[in-house]
């Protein structure tokens, strides 16, 4: 009985030693923001000008992945539209980005606990919820109206008008509220990432990840950046190449040391000052 119960002992030890290996291997290096910013971006104007990157998926990359883990560089909540593949209009390879696809990409609570996975624990310093023109959901929506739609459509669609009645709202003309939704139903899908999320509004006020909204235009390829009315939360220009080596020059003369205690020790300060900011700003 005694040796059973070392052994038993001894397999739950190495189960436990595995399971922290691989969260280790998961986590992997963190990327700067900028750096991945920079490579959406540009990987975007490669999409648009059909000039791609070889794509890196041969039996080398899979075992790679497959042994170290995934280090995807952001986390993109979009559309489940066939024609809105992240992977392939920001030209990346696999296992790069961190992909939850929905119907008119709203934001719900699984989908919000992906995006938690992402944020927490393989660590992404960008998130972006990504609309796009001719979306099917929104026209849906529209023509739907105020009519209740039983079952799981009419919880989508029920979502989708929260964007319709915020542009009515703000004044927008009847012939303009499908385009206009689309880009309100992105941005309010960010911000209901940060209302329904602690993990991810902490992250994104403490400024160890960057949220933004976009919208995929499905003519022309590009991806039009929105502007958040948020803290926390980056411009939609991309920072200049100029401005980026000053940054990065500034930060490796810091050493690692002093900016990772700095960065910790202000949401510490924080919270002592105000015991619930979350609360406060979402109640």
């Amino acid at each position: 009985m005694k040796v059973n119960r070392v052994m038993k002992s001894a397999v739950a030890a190495a189960l436990l030693m595995t399971a922290f290996a691989l969260m280790a291997a998961e986590l992997g290096p963190v990327m700067d923001r900028d750096e991945a910013l920079a490579r959406l971006r540009d990987g975007n104007a490669r999409f648009v000008a059909s000039e791609p990157q070889a794509w890196n998926a041969g039996s080398e990359r899979r075992q790679e992945l497959a042994a170290v883990g995934q280090h995807p560089i952001a986390c993109i909540v979009t559309c489940s539209d066939a024609r809105v593949p992240p992977e392939i209009l920001f030209d990346q390879s696999l296992g790069d980005l961190f992909v939850v696809r929905l119907a008119g990409n709203v934001v719900t609570p699984e989908v919000a606990a992906s995006v938690e996975y992402a944020v927490e624990h393989l660590r992404v310093p960008v998130v972006i919820v990504l609309g796009h023109t001719h979306c099917g959901a929104m026209q849906a929506a529209l023509e739907a109206g105020d009519r209740e739609t039983a079952g799981p459509m009419g919880a989508l669609l029920a979502r989708l008008r929260r964007a319709i009645e915020s542009v009515r709202a703000k004044g927008f003309a009847e012939a303009e509220l499908y385009e206009a939704a689309i880009n309100e139903n992105a941005r309010l899908g960010a911000e209901e990432l940060l209302r329904s999320s602690r993990v991810v509004d902490e992250a994104a006020q403490s400024g160890r990840v960057t949220l933004l909204s976009a919208v995929y235009n499905l003519s022309d390829g590009t991806v039009q950046w929105q502007m958040q009315l948020m803290a926390a939360v980056a411009p939609a220009k991309a920072t200049p190449p100029s401005a980026r080596a000053e940054i990065h020059a500034d930060e490796t003369s810091k050493p690692p040391q002093v900016s990772a205690v700095k960065n910790e020790a202000k949401p510490q300060r924080k919270a002592a000052e105000e015991p619930d900011t979350y609360a406060r700003r979402h109640r």
